[in-house]
């Protein structure tokens, strides 16, 4: 975790990667996760402890609900501080809910992680007046091989063509991740496979965003186990 920079809280969180004249970060966590009420020990408690750390500079949680919670908890210190709301962002829905779930995330200052192209182009309908994506910081995380949650890679285009409209207006995703499926071997086809995958990724997204978009793969897991991921040791 780094020094935050960038419009929505991201950061500088690892060795830059070479991307011709553009540097890629697909590196690690930007992130906290305070999931599960931090498994048990209390995501306030959790929370102010690591604020205490000066590179600290987001959290993750599952629900709105966690994140209206921890919000309060960090009370003034941790204003300033992103949340990622992980789930709770889906179904982005048309009409009154969406607006209900944008209004809940920009009062109480969460950040929503879109992980659906349906939920995308909901959250984005209405450009550029009236997009939520417009409106509120967000974060987009895709798919690349564990088959949970994320955008389908099929959609990269499309993702990319709306960034690019985006940017054009001086708006920008706060972060763009994955997630990986086996953090703790490198040498997993399933890690290859996503390694590469996010590295395409990168690459291809990298070019339109600037550098204070924080590009972040890396798992609990991988962060303790970087040496043997060898392009997050780069």
């Amino acid at each position: 975790i780094g020094d935050p920079a960038g419009q929505h809280g991201g950061q500088q969180t690892a060795p830059a990667q070479g991307n011709g004249d553009r540097m890629c970060r697909p590196i690690t966590e930007s992130h906290d996760e305070g999931l599960a009420d931090a498994y048990g020990h209390g995501a306030g408690w959790a929370g102010r402890l690591l604020l205490k750390e000066r590179s600290v500079s987001s959290f993750g949680v599952a629900t709105i609900s966690e994140g209206i919670d921890l919000r309060r908890e960090l009370s003034a210190r941790g204003a300033r501080v992103a949340i990622l709301v992980f789930s709770g962002a889906t179904p982005w829905s048309r009409g009154s809910r969406g607006d209900e779930l944008g209004r809940a995330f920009h009062f109480h200052g969460l950040t929503p992680v879109i992980a659906s192209i349906e939920d995308w182009r909901t959250f984005h309908s209405g450009f550029p007046r009236k997009s939520w994506s417009v409106r509120i910081p967000f974060e987009l995380k895709f798919n690349t091989g564990m088959n949970r949650l994320g955008i389908g890679l099929e959609h990269l285009g499309e993702i990319r063509r709306d960034l690019l409209r985006l940017s054009q207006i001086g708006v920008f995703p706060g972060g763009i991740f994955s997630h990986l499926a086996v953090g703790e071997d490198a040498t997993h086809p399933v890690s290859r496979l996503q390694a590469a995958r996010f590295e395409a990724l990168c690459s291809e997204l990298s070019a339109i965003l600037p550098d204070s978009v924080d590009f972040h793969l890396a798992n609990s897991a991988a962060v303790l186990g970087a040496k043997k991921w060898k392009f997050l040791a780069r």
